[in-house]
């Protein structure tokens, strides 16, 4: 199989994510097999574990704070064993670094803390998780153009909101800390959706 990977490079300044893109496509060969949700037991059942995925630039702003907003969910409704949640970016500049000050602000402020450690989406990732969620739609764009891609699996964050079909979640890395509260009540409702969508699955599964 060949997978086809995209690599942007953000004009001539590296360090600086939200420069206008210009992107390079890569083919390498992958010999990965498909891959299935993890299938487990759980009180005497079968259960397939669904696995969520978010996805933004650079995995220090939105997608982190929309993991622990998803995460305090799962956790809320006890589904913490059928129900897994992951976040990464588009992009490898914040590689290994804790979310932005203001993120981790904003989701401890909201009993949602956070201690993920930033990544790179891989080509692994498109077979692993069953929904992955754009936070706006160049993210989105992006990972659709993934070859091999289920286009099934990636959505728009806040298309999970009937009234905000379409919309953005707006990157808040050059704004102030309200921005990123902005980013969480976009999240919140949106995660609420997806995760009942999640929990359906899984009782028929069930």
């Amino acid at each position: 199989m060949i997978l086809c990977l995209e690599i942007a490079t953000y004009g001539s300044d590296l360090s600086n994510p939200r420069c206008s893109t210009t992107c390079k496509i890569a083919k390498i060969k992958s010999s990965e097999p498909s891959m299935q949700p993890e299938v487990f037991s759980s009180a005497g059942q079968t259960r397939t574990k669904i696995r969520v995925l978010f996805v933004c630039l650079g995995n220090i702003c939105r997608s982190p704070l929309a993991e622990s907003v998803f995460q305090k969910l799962v956790n809320a409704r006890n589904l913490h064993e059928l129900v897994e949640v992951d976040s990464a970016g588009t992009g490898s500049w914040h590689v290994g670094a804790l979310p932005d000050p203001r993120a981790r602000n904003v989701a401890e402020r909201h009993h949602a803390p956070t201690t993920h450690r930033a990544r790179q989406i891989i080509s692994k990732d498109f077979q692993t998780f069953d929904h992955i969620v754009a936070l706006d739609n160049s993210v989105k764009d992006s990972l659709l153009r993934w070859n091999g891609t289920d286009p099934t699996r990636i959505s728009l964050m806040m298309d999970w909101v009937p009234d905000q079909v379409g919309e953005d979640v707006p990157d808040p890395y050059y704004g102030e800390l309200n921005d990123f509260e902005l980013v969480y009540e976009m999240v919140l409702p949106a995660c609420e959706k997806l995760l009942d969508e999640c929990e359906r699955t899984v009782r028929i599964i069930a």
